[in-house]
């Protein structure tokens, strides 16, 4: 295990800000907003003197990883700080990822495109959440899919997924089974078909770049990484830890488990060729649903 130590303030700052070029100066001087992030202070290779293969950790597109990010405060341990990145070259499982993503990112509505969230790409949830008006209730398909696919569809797709990520991350030592565990605690014992052994709770992404962060979840982040790869080479696919000078190259069936919510992370903005999209399917149990079923089960 590589032990990665915590910066400080002293870490790369994001280099663009409201879509123009920022210095590192300025950008310490700009405010947090909830959960840490600073809106559209974003990570983008294509601006000089910004590259991510420099950084004092940077885990290459052929390399599996495990990493400890040491804590500012002096606390933590391998669960709530590690990170575990492994590579996949299934083609099988990746082909249906990234066809399954892709159909989940076109029936959604995007999530997260406003109150700070201004990146690029698009992010949309899957499965069950706490909507505004703080219902317990599943993320709905877009009106024109709705006669097409039934919720119960869906779920089956999802049941998929959540098999391929129990193979991938099962044998890993990274906390999946205790997040599935501790999915089944807290889902309402009055609704048995709702305690499974698939993750509940997904977001998908596409082409994202996004503000450093961190997760409101009450668990690890099991995710992975997909694209197309044909015709012209993509290139510039990150996923950063930026308090840590962690760079992370992400290709076709990278695999990854963090906790968002004690370790900030972001994606640098990617640099996509035409044709292709880069894809992300990834699950937690976040902390406003655990919160919300925590209260009707006491």
């Amino acid at each position: 295990m590589t032990v990665c130590p915590h910066l400080g303030d002293n870490y790369h700052k994001g280099n663009k800000y409201e879509g123009k070029f920022i210095t590192q100066e300025n950008a310490a001087l700009l405010k947090g907003f909830p959960r840490n992030q600073v809106p559209s202070l974003l990570y983008d290779q294509s601006v000089k003197g910004f590259d991510p293969t420099t950084w004092s950790v940077f885990i290459h597109s052929t390399e599996n990883a495990r990493l400890y990010l040491q804590p500012s405060h002096g606390y933590g341990n391998a669960y709530s700080n590690l990170v575990h990145v492994h590579r996949s070259k299934n083609e099988d499982d990746n082909n249906f990822l990234y066809h399954t993503t892709s159909k989940l990112i076109e029936e959604h509505n995007p999530v997260r495109t406003t109150n700070g969230w201004n990146g690029v790409g698009i992010m949309v949830g899957i499965g069950e959440h706490i909507n505004r008006n703080g219902q317990h209730t599943d993320f709905v398909l877009r009106p024109k899919f709705r006669t097409m696919w039934s919720n119960e569809e869906e779920k089956i797709t999802m049941r998929k997924c959540g098999g391929i990520f129990e193979a991938q991350f099962n044998d890993k030592s990274v906390g999946y089974k205790e997040m599935i565990e501790h999915q089944k605690r807290f889902w309402p014992y009055n609704c048995p078909s709702r305690v499974t052994d698939i993750p509940r709770c997904w977001n998908a992404s596409k082409n994202l770049g996004n503000e450093l962060h961190n997760d409101g979840d009450a668990d690890r982040s099991f995710a992975v990484w997909i694209n197309k790869n044909t015709g012209e080479t993509s290139k510039s696919w990150h996923l950063l830890f930026p308090a840590w000078d962690v760079a992370i190259e992400l290709c076709k069936g990278t695999w990854i488990s963090w906790n968002g919510k004690f370790c900030g992370h972001c994606t640098a903005v990617p640099d996509v060729a035409d044709g292709d999209k880069f894809l992300s399917l990834f699950c937690s149990i976040p902390q406003k649903l655990h919160n919300h079923l925590l209260r009707k089960k006491n």
